[in-house]
């Protein structure tokens, strides 16, 4: 190699260091903020409706975000300048993002709602599925005639599966509450609903007169329950505290935020109570009823049921005083305290004695569809 081309080679090469040496000086390496890359959800949005979900991100780079739906909803979803609107239950879309940034994922249900899981990811892709269709216990295809409805016809759909429950009577409903329903294990062990007491031996009506039980109309009778079949529908019936269903009487259920009239004894190993007060500050706004934390949601179910199960169909003594009251907080308590074991072979055992069953048991993702 001549002289000339050697020293132009050299120089060739220097630039190249020094290239690489400045790129090198630039780069700078994200901190470590803690936060999540990816996560996973299940949420629910009403027809014609808007959810929002936000994450921040935990590095930058490229999101993806997919949500799928029950089968028979029509979902759309939009962010950061992206969507992706199909006919269909699942959608996916991705865009750029900034470590440390606020990002929104906008679902909507432009006719079907119901039950949705959601994803994202930051660097990789994401896949979820839809929810399933029926919870353990119902029978296959047994809310098959409401999918994909909205609205009036959804409601009036979902009425016809369950109008139709044989009529207990409500000498055996009780006797039937005390020996199966509040006590799937069969042990003759009841927990009422709201102190949370255990009442050992009681397996019938007389056995609960002793351990001062009582049969809580979470509907209350004067608002609609006296006379049947609301009276002794299994589905709003619950063993309960004397004293605390005393307490309770007809008043409607909310959250407590003014004075406490009444809160329910401690139990061993447990610091939930009860609560009667008022709703707004001191004395202020409704009188209202709370229940313990684990049974707002089993609450919450029994009165969306009611509502639809006699709401068309009205007793002579039907009302919606407590409901209107309730309405704005039986969605939160619902998706709160979401259906566990006992009350979903609660669910199954009501079924077997009456024939139908609590829909807000089985399909969690019912509610925001009744009560937007």
């Amino acid at each position: 190699m001549s002289p000339a081309l050697h020293r132009s080679a050299l120089f060739v090469v220097a630039l190249l260091a020094a290239a690489t040496s400045c790129s090198s000086d630039r780069s700078v390496t994200e901190p470590d903020l803690g936060l999540p890359t990816s996560g996973v959800e299940t949420r629910a949005v009403a027809a014609s409706s808007v959810d929002t979900f936000t994450f921040v991100a935990g590095r930058s780079g490229t999101a993806e975000v997919a949500i799928c739906g029950v089968v028979g909803t029509n979902l759309d979803l939009s962010g950061a300048h992206r969507s992706s609107a199909s006919a269909g239950n699942c959608e996916k879309i991705r865009f750029p993002v900034a470590q440390g940034a606020i990002y929104h994922a906008v679902i909507r249900a432009p006719t079907a709602g119901g039950t949705y899981n959601i994803c994202w990811s930051i660097g990789e892709s994401c896949t979820v599925t839809a929810p399933p269709l029926d919870d353990s216990g119902a029978p296959p295809g047994y809310y098959q005639p409401v999918q994909g409805l909205t609205g009036a016809a959804f409601f009036a759909a979902l009425n016809d599966l369950i109008d139709d429950q044989r009529v207990l009577g409500y000498t055996f409903a009780r006797d039937s509450l005390y020996a199966n329903v509040d006590d799937p294990d069969n042990d003759d062990v009841i927990i009422d609903i709201y102190v949370g007491r255990a009442a050992a031996g009681v397996n019938s009506r007389a056995t609960a007169l002793t351990a001062n039980l009582n049969t809580e109309h979470s509907w209350p009778q004067s608002r609609g329950a006296t006379e049947d079949p609301a009276m002794s529908d299994l589905n709003i019936l619950f063993s309960s505290d004397e004293t605390a269903n005393g307490q309770r009487l007809n008043y409607p259920f909310g959250e407590v935020q003014g004075n406490v009239l009444w809160i329910s004894p401690a139990v061993t190993g447990s610091d939930e109570q009860s609560r009667l007060g008022y709703s707004g500050t001191g004395t202020s706004g409704q009188l209202v009823f709370e229940p313990r934390d684990s049974k707002k949601g089993d609450i919450a179910r029994a009165i969306l049921y009611f509502y639809v199960r006699y709401q068309p169909d009205p007793t002579p003594s039907f009302s919606l005083a407590n409901f209107n009251v309730e309405r704005p907080i039986l969605v939160k308590w619902a998706q709160n305290d979401p259906p566990d074991a006992f009350e979903r072979a609660r669910n199954n055992l009501i079924f077997r004695a009456q024939g139908n069953r609590n829909p807000f048991i089985d399909r969690p993702d019912f509610a925001p569809l009744v009560v937007p």
